[in-house]
């Protein structure tokens, strides 16, 4: 059987093997045995996903078999017996034939989780590390994805310092979410609070994520990066006013400032004074005022 690679279809991702010149003599599994090799050929070569096309002469007899191999409900009366797979055929090809079908996904998922890898990564380094000291290769590293591979995903460091801000972003809606389910305002507030108390530790090395990204990225002037970091805190302002407006108190946007702005500062004392304890203390000062706020209508 000779094995041939047309790739003028490359663009489209898919690199097309052509299996010629079955013999007459030739078992089922003989044949079976050629198709996964040259599958597994291509697969190990690298090459975009093969598509599996058969021919046997000008009569392309070997297609309905191989189209049998990959539609398992093809029908057998449409194949000649010359064509016709047989048992050892379908023990041999399936596992294969199934790796090409699904090796497109599995890329894509490979690729998703990668550029996940590298999005944690690089607002993990970044807010450890501030946006100047952090290299590309810094968040490869972190990210355990070689650093060539990178540039596939995030074409500069700011393209990957923006990504840190919308994990940020993220991960504030999934905790702003989670607090949403208490029935009660309040409770939710001091949830918030004791959310921020319980990364006391990381506060204390590195400050707020966003609020140190603030200080530094606002710093480059109007625009870019700066703006995108005041969004991500704009999301906590407009989810602390909500709850404060669902309290009933007058002046809402007054009270998420003086709660959002108390966090700022307990973090930045904290980070500059090296002291966890700092974020404890000021937080159950942040629940005792909540608690001593009026209820709605009283």
């Amino acid at each position: 059987m000779e094995i041939s690679r047309d790739y003028s279809e490359a663009h489209l991702g898919v690199a097309i093997v052509w299996l010629d010149a079955r013999q007459p003599d030739d078992g089922d599994s003989q044949v079976a045995d050629r198709i996964s090799q040259a599958v597994r050929d291509v697969m190990a070569a690298a090459h975009p996903t093969p598509l599996i096309i058969g021919r046997a002469g000008p009569a392309k007899r070997l297609e309905p078999w191989v189209r049998c191999a990959i539609h398992t409900d093809a029908d057998p009366a449409t194949t000649s017996d010359y064509a016709r797979p047989r048992p050892p055929f379908a023990h041999s090809v399936p596992p294969i034939v199934s790796e090409v079908a699904h090796s497109k996904g599995m890329r894509a998922r490979t690729a998703t989780a990668k550029r996940q890898r590298l999005t944690a990564a690089a607002a993990r380094i970044v807010h450890e590390q501030g946006v100047e000291r952090t290299t590309i290769a810094d968040i490869a590293r972190a990210a355990d994805v070689p650093v060539g591979n990178v540039y596939y995903y995030f074409k500069t460091k700011d393209d990957l310092v923006a990504a840190a801000l919308s994990e940020h972003a993220h991960g504030l809606e999934t905790l702003t979410a989670r607090l949403d389910l208490l029935p009660d305002p309040r409770r939710r507030l001091k949830g918030l609070v004791e959310a921020w108390v319980g990364e006391r530790d990381l506060a204390a090395r590195c400050g707020c994520p966003t609020g140190t990204l603030a200080a530094e990225l606002g710093k480059r002037g109007e625009g870019g990066l700066g703006e995108e970091t005041g969004k991500v805190i704009r999301l906590l302002l407009d989810w602390t006013e909500r709850q404060f407006r669902e309290l009933g108190l007058p002046g809402p946007e007054d009270h998420a400032l003086t709660l959002v702005g108390a966090y700022q500062g307990m973090s930045l004392l904290a980070n500059a004074l090296r002291e966890p304890d700092v974020m404890v203390r000021e937080g159950r000062r942040l629940s005792a005022w909540l608690d001593s706020l009026p209820d709605k209508g009283s």
